[in-house]
């Protein structure tokens, strides 16, 4: 009988060690994640968005001068642009590193907002997502 207690006994010592380490595990990457997004999200000058339907864009400005433009399907990512962009009286260049339909070389600042310089209407138009 003697046996089967301190058997039993040290099983769920093991268990009670193995959940810990478990724990801790979770707890140093859950930590590491967050610094790793806070440092990612430092590096954001301005981001964009457009097209809230069935394909939608986003324009993300970083610090330095680069940029990365994706556009998205119906359900999935289609692409991604990456360049460099300049604000110059009031209006925001790109350039890119491939030329695209979807995105426009220059666009008003407007508050908020985001306008192609293409003669369309404000429905072609970026509103700042963060």
């Amino acid at each position: 009988m003697r046996n089967k207690y301190f058997t039993h006994r040290r099983k769920g010592s093991q268990r009670s060690v193995f959940h810990s380490i478990t724990t801790l595990i979770v707890l140093l990457i859950s930590i590491l994640l967050f610094l790793t997004n806070q440092r990612q999200q430092e590096q954001i000058y301005r981001t964009y968005c457009a097209g809230f339907g069935f394909g939608g864009k986003q324009l993300v400005l970083l610090n330095g001068g680069a940029f990365r433009f994706t556009f998205y399907g119906c359900s999935q990512n289609d692409g991604v642009i990456s360049g460099e962009w300049l604000i110059r009286d009031n209006v925001l260049e790109l350039f890119p590193k491939e030329a695209i339909e979807l995105l426009e070389s220059r666009n008003y600042l407007s508050d908020n907002n985001l306008i192609p310089d293409n003669g369309c209407d404000s429905l072609d138009s970026y509103v700042r997502c963060h």
